[in-house]
């Protein structure tokens, strides 16, 4: 008896949305009565990949592959347009994306009426970069839904819950937010939770962002043992650095069930080369903060001793930055159009000695492709600040600040140890001449505080602390990034709920690069956040001479401020609780003199971090020393470099 489109849809339904148990529970009912399909088992494998029971989802590579083709499903089956749906699906879950688009983009076209497709190729249009797209496909998908009923079912929820994660990650944040309060989705689904978790704090929604934090923690099974996102884990209070390495284990094993190793030759595990073959990986190789920081690095490389090979799935952009780093790199092959498969065969097809992953957990990653070995040894830095707990990431860069002896043990990476700072930083950055404080609608003679950071890391606590300084600092201001009206608005309305008048918060527009560097002289003191703290942020004001106030915890990303402080001269601006963080502020805005003199030491950058070349040869060293290790036949193991 064939299988018809109805069962089928809940099954795919059910795996996209996490049921797994629920949906064993129905597909081996349909096993039982003979009315399995092609489908039915590779969903079925997809339930135990996802459950982490992967030797189970493996064993059957082959006939999971056959099944992944969409025209073999279709048959009698199912009809053409559930059939390729479904296809279209699968093929993303295992990294087939370029063959994944086709199968969704037939479903359209043969049931255009049907918004389901719509939302899922939006999902996979923002995955590889392609954000107007993406939001084109969502925003049809959610007219779509619209123009049907007037009351949301079951599967039109998880069609706009899918949508919604397209929003999110492409910007559209309010929409997003919308779209989650409608569906109540987070309640339902820990993906959909979490997604909804990061809307919400981008936006400065802290009840509902504590709301869902609350659900997230009282999920069963623990929210840390199943597939959670590891990136917004970084920024929930209270995380342990155990829980934070659960969550990246259980992701990685989620995305690594499914790569198919590159064939790298064996003979390069032993063979060193005339000048050792680094490749770096990355989606932000354009005006983006981790570019701002690795493009110093990337020029200052010695090509005498090594050849540097950037590996670029960015959105097609022509900025500053790229330029640089195109002209930085020895060669910057563009893997953009090239699924994760065909993109890890070209990294192992160029023999690299070690390929360095730049983007992590965070947004737009295509880690897959690292999971398939393009390399013999691969190592994380830069732009995930946390252990990723990927058996396929070797090592990652770290410092004495960030991992401190003993701490190790949080890693699934055995960590290397640069000497000053894990952090770069450019040297031939440009910083125009400051402008006056009327131009950055700043009053004269005000104590000027500032936190540039990402509305997302901004917390009820911190910004408690803050307006308790506005408080007690009577000609005092704070000085915010601006990203969009509704956020202006809802930190304002903490404001006043703090007992502070908005007029005191100002938020600086949009500049260039190097405006912005310049404007950010006019500030007094920068103010961090905790506990994912400032990164790129904390080198750009100790650039304009502006001190910062750190508050460093338990966590990678909550020490990154520690880390550049120190590696600075100024450790004594590091605190280690909320107490500590706003008495350090509070004595600093009442001594003008003190903050003069931070501001000298902070300008003379004859510090360590500001030496582009020292951090570049030290770098080198851990390459040089990880190499050693692989070429000798000696396992990874964790280095420090003096």
């Amino acid at each position: 008896m064939p299988v018809t489109p109805e069962p089928i849809q809940d099954l795919t339904a059910l795996c996209a949305a996490g049921h797994y148990a629920e949906l064993e529970r129905k597909a081996r009912v349909l096993v039982r009565t003979a009315q399995a399909s092609a489908i039915v088992g590779q969903l079925l494998r997809t339930a135990a990949a996802a459950t982490n029971r992967h030797q189970e989802a493996l064993a059957t590579r082959q006939t999971a592959a056959a099944c992944l083709e969409p025209a073999a499903a279709i048959g009698i089956h199912v009809d053409p347009a559930a059939a390729y749906f479904i296809g279209g699906m699968l093929l993303v879950a295992a990294g087939e994306l370029s063959r994944g688009e086709v199968s969704l983009r037939r479903a359209i076209a043969l049931d255009p009426s049907n918004p389901a497709p719509y939302a899922y190729l939006g999902r996979l249009l923002g995955r590889i970069g392609r954000l107007r797209e993406a939001v084109a496909a969502a925003r049809h998908a959610v007219e779509l839904i619209g123009a049907a009923s007037s009351a949301v079912d079951a599967d039109d929820a998880d069609t706009l819950d899918a949508a919604a994660m397209v929003f999110g990650a492409a910007g559209h944040v309010h929409t997003a937010l919308e779209i989650f309060r409608m569906t109540r989705g987070y309640e339902k689904d820990l993906e959909c939770a979490f997604a909804a978790l990061l809307a919400a704090r981008t936006c400065c929604d802290w009840e509902l962002s504590e709301l869902i934090q609350a659900s997230i923690r009282q999920a069963d099974p623990p929210w840390s043992s199943q597939q959670a996102s590891p990136f917004t884990v970084l920024l929930m209070e209270g995380t342990t650095r155990n829980e934070q390495l659960n969550v990246a284990r259980s992701y990685a094993e989620s995305v690594s069930w499914s790569a198919i190793p590159a064939g790298r030759r064996a003979a390069e595990h032993q063979a060193a080369k005339p000048r050792m073959r680094i490749g770096y990986l990355s989606g932000d190789f354009f005006n983006h903060a981790v570019a701002h920081l690795a493009v110093g690095v990337i020029e200052a490389h010695d090509r005498s001793r090594f050849e540097f090979i950037g590996y670029d799935y960015s959105p097609r952009r022509d900025d500053e930055y790229r330029r640089r780093l195109a002209l930085g790199f020895d060669r910057m092959v563009s893997i953009c159009d090239l699924d994760d498969t065909a993109a890890a065969q070209r990294i192992a097809g160029d023999d690299c000695d070690i390929v360095v992953d730049l983007k992590g957990w965070t947004a737009g990653t295509r880690s897959r492709i690292l999971a398939a070995r393009p390399a013999p040894v691969q190592v994380q830095w830069l732009g995930y600040p946390g252990t990723m707990g990927a058996p396929w990431i070797d090592y990652i860069i770290a410092d004495r600040t960030l991992v401190r002896p003993g701490e190790e043990v949080h890693f699934s990476e055995k960590v290397v140890r640069l000497p000053d700072t894990y952090q770069p930083y450019d040297d031939r950055r440009r910083i125009g001449p400051p402008p006056p404080r009327a131009a950055c609608g700043l009053p004269e003679g005000a104590l000027v505080f500032c936190s540039f950071n990402h509305s997302f890391k901004i917390t009820r606590s911190v910004f408690d602390v803050w307006m308790t300084l506005l408080r007690a600092t009577g000609d005092s201001v704070l000085w915010l990034l601006h990203l969009n009206p509704e956020i202006d608005a809802a930190l304002k309305r903490h404001a006043i709920a703090g007992g502070v008048a908005t007029e005191r918060l100002i938020f600086a527009p949009f500049a260039s690069r190097a405006e912005h560097l310049a404007r950010l002289g006019q500030a007094d003191l920068a103010l961090d956040c905790f506990p994912y703290g400032s990164h790129t942020t904390a080198s750009d004001v100790l650039t304009a001479g502006v001190p910062l106030v750190a508050l460093s915890g338990d966590t990678f990303a909550s020490r990154v401020s520690a880390s550049v402080l120190t590696a600075a001269g100024l450790s004594g601006l590091v605190t280690t609780s909320l107490d500590g963080y706003l008495d350090l502020a509070s004595r600093l805005a009442t001594d003008r003199n003190a903050l003069a003199r931070l501001r000298v030491a902070a300008c003379g950058r004859t510090a360590p971090l500001f030496d582009t070349a020292r951090f570049t040869r030290n770098l080198e060293a851990a390459f040089t020393a990880i190499n050693a290790r692989r070429l000798a036949a000696l396992p990874p193991d964790h280095i420090g470099i003096t």
